[in-house]
């Protein structure tokens, strides 16, 4: 019965962490545009912010830009981020790598733009796998759960 949960709650959790994405790059976005800050700074105000409690890696990336350089230490945060987007999307995000802090603000800001439309494609698709199989899901789990109870019976 748990199983059927859990998997729907793994579905869930992907749709949320694919939307914070989104969001941390419009945040990113808007500060690149208005602050023009340096990559240390902008993420140092990222890190203190609970804006983004479910993208683990920020973390771990401010310990890393301590003694790696940056594209070194977001492809690391990434590669070691427990997390239930897919390969193809962590494999965009590890690809912000070469973005920040590569070009000018604004050829950051229309890299990121590119990111965020296929993050948001990427969205989508997720809510529409969580609405097709989420269901389905606990529904099965509550009828194997429901087996298993009669069968030890």
């Amino acid at each position: 019965m748990l199983i059927g949960l859990i998997y729907s709650v793994a579905l869930k959790r992907n749709q949320v962490q694919i939307n914070e994405l989104i969001q941390f790059i419009t945040w990113l976005k808007i500060d690149l545009r208005y602050n023009k800050s340096q990559l240390c700074d902008m993420f140092d105000r990222v890190c203190s912010s609970s804006k983004f409690n479910n993208l683990n890696f920020l973390n771990s990336l401010k310990g890393n830009m301590a003694n790696m350089t940056f594209p070194d230490a977001w492809e690391k945060s990434i590669i070691d981020w427990n997390s239930s987007i897919s390969s193809d999307d962590k494999a965009l995000l590890k690809s912000m790598s070469g973005i920040l802090g590569a070009s000018d603000s604004n050829g950051q800001i229309m890299a990121l733009e590119h990111i965020e439309h296929r993050f948001k494609i990427s969205l989508q698709s997720a809510i529409e796998v969580y609405n097709k199989k989420g269901k389905l899901f606990r529904s099965l789990g509550i009828l194997i759960g429901l087996a298993v109870l009669v069968i030890f019976m």
